[in-house]
């Protein structure tokens, strides 16, 4: 799953004594987002950002957000 475009509006914490645990919470919204995909073969190279190509997934999470923004540019989205 990949997040585009995030923006973080707000963020707070807390610290809980009886179980000794410090929190963070943020509320942010995000462009777009791109669905959950299947690790093929468990090859978790796939993942890799240096991998290139047209279908490695910094590809497409950059054609997709591309195309986002051309929609956003022709008054679509």
């Amino acid at each position: 799953m990949s997040l585009l475009g995030v923006e973080f509006i707000n963020e707070g914490s807390g610290i809980s004594i009886d179980d000794i645990v410090t929190e963070t919470q943020m509320t942010f919204v995000a462009r777009a987002i791109l669905g959950w995909r299947p690790i093929v073969g468990g090859d978790l190279r796939a993942f890799d950002p240096s991998v290139v190509g047209a279908n490695s997934p910094l590809a497409v999470i950059r054609q997709a957000y591309a195309a986002q923004n051309i929609a956003q540019s022709m008054g679509e989205a």
